[in-house]
């Protein structure tokens, strides 16, 4: 779609100086210039119309399956789901995040996923509460790799009622949270992050002040 995009922006360069002689080889009906340049407009719109619609990422389809099978099937990043009556929790690992900034962009963008989508994943179950354990890498001094939570994350689902998501981005996700808390190695993490985002992200870049 973006070749056709490409091309047509090409030809309409060369519009002003093309005389489209062989179209107007019909006395009876003339096309001008003019009229040939604004069919070349027209067209050249309907396309950007379409390219813009057709770059817009598709809502995938769930599966049948439990409230784990769906979640995981939204995020190769999460590692379990447990239900526990009024709260979700679920264990986010991005195994791939190699810098503090990514780790925070990752989570965001899969709870921007998960929770626009949490009545449809659930079959309808309603929850009070939604925690993420959002766990981190690391790396002792024997060179021997592993994890840890760097953040506990809590969202009242009640604030969510009457969420417009398509408005929203991932970037809100880290604002609306009711609690969170940092692991010493997550907060370091998390300011990797801030040093770039916390004009977009007060609150979230606020609580790496609080003590832990």
């Amino acid at each position: 779609m973006m070749m056709w995009f490409f091309i047509f922006t090409i030809l309409l360069c060369f519009l002003p100086s093309y005389k489209p002689e062989i179209l107007t080889a019909n006395p009876d009906h003339p096309i001008t210039k003019k009229q040939w340049i604004i069919s070349w407009v027209s067209l050249y719109v309907i396309v950007l119309v379409v390219s813009a619609s057709w770059e817009q990422p598709q809502k995938k389809d769930l599966p049948d399956g439990s409230i784990e099978d769906r979640v995981k099937f939204l995020s190769s990043n999460i590692e379990s789901v447990r239900d526990f009556g009024e709260v979700l929790e679920i264990t986010h690992y991005s195994k791939d995040a190699f810098t503090g900034k990514s780790w925070v962009i990752n989570f965001a963008s899969d709870a921007q996923k998960i929770i626009s989508r949490l009545d449809e994943i659930t079959h309808g179950k309603k929850y009070n509460t939604l925690a993420f354990m959002v766990k981190l890498s690391t790396v002792d001094n024997l060179g021997h790799e592993g994890s840890q939570t760097g953040m506990k994350v809590f969202y009242d689902m009640d604030l969510f009622k009457n969420a417009v998501f398509e408005n929203m981005s991932m970037y809100n996700f880290l604002e609306l949270p009711r609690e969170i808390s940092f692991s010493r190695l997550g907060r370091e993490n998390a300011k990797d992050y801030c040093e770039s985002n916390s004009d977009v992200n007060r609150l979230f870049c606020g609580k790496l002040s609080q003590p832990l």
